[in-house]
């Protein structure tokens, strides 16, 4: 990765807007998420198609026309 240093968006001017900010922040409902989310996360992620597995599912899907009538099959006759 890539070490990049921060970009200082605000201007001197700017920093008595981040106090409003950091005053609501602070004001905000702290969440401590469950101890097996990541895992839980990975999990759904491990299940996920390939990118090419999703290309194929793609090249194969039905393309709908304009209308609605007719559905077009990748090298397959109208139907």
């Amino acid at each position: 990765m890539q070490n990049v240093s921060p970009f200082n968006f605000a201007s001197d001017d700017d920093v008595e807007g981040f106090e409003d900010v950091e005053r609501l922040f602070s004001k905000l409902e702290k969440f401590t998420p469950p101890a097996d989310m990541v895992a839980r996360i990975m999990g759904a992620v491990v299940n996920l198609p390939s990118p090419q597995e999703l290309q194929k599912m793609q090249d194969s899907a039905p393309t709908y026309a304009q209308e609605g009538l007719i559905v077009l099959h990748n090298g397959k006759e109208p139907s």
